[in-house]
């Protein structure tokens, strides 16, 4: 597995970390996996690996996309 680089959180500039969704069961046999601001809870859409979880979370920061904390 290749670690990438994850952006900080656009809401409060913590540090993120990507994190198995757990409650949300398994799908075709797998966690799912998302980008994760433990600070705000600012978060990604769940995927099947790290690595879309994580260039997820990057794009969604890059394009300013902001998700209700709500």
């Amino acid at each position: 597995m290749i670690k990438i680089r994850l952006k900080k959180c656009p809401v409060c500039h913590s540090d993120v970390k990507v994190i198995i969704d757990w409650d949300g069961g398994r799908i075709n046999g797998k966690f799912r996996q998302f980008g994760y601001c433990s600070i705000c809870g600012y978060h990604s859409d769940p995927k099947d690996s790290y690595e879309e979880a994580a260039n997820t979370w990057n794009a969604q920061v890059s394009s300013g996309h902001q998700l209700s904390l709500f």
